[in-house]
């Protein structure tokens, strides 16, 4: 096999055509910082983790992740 018969890096030769202009799902940076119940980012006030939407109610104290 020579090698002008590989495909270049950054080709799309192997990857199915439904998923080569597929966006990527971007994972969390932090996948601690984010609610169980309803998956909103957690906003971090002092030592607790706090959940944004009212109705989940959702927080984490500092002795729960320390």
């Amino acid at each position: 096999m020579s090698a002008g018969s590989l495909p270049s890096v950054g080709s799309s030769a192997g990857v199915p055509a439904a998923d080569a202009g597929a966006p990527r799902r971007s994972e969390p940076a932090r996948p601690e910082r984010v609610c169980p119940n309803c998956g909103e980012a957690l906003l971090e006030q002092k030592c607790k983790l706090l959940c944004p939407n009212r109705q989940c109610g959702y927080y984490m104290s500092c002795s729960d992740f320390y």
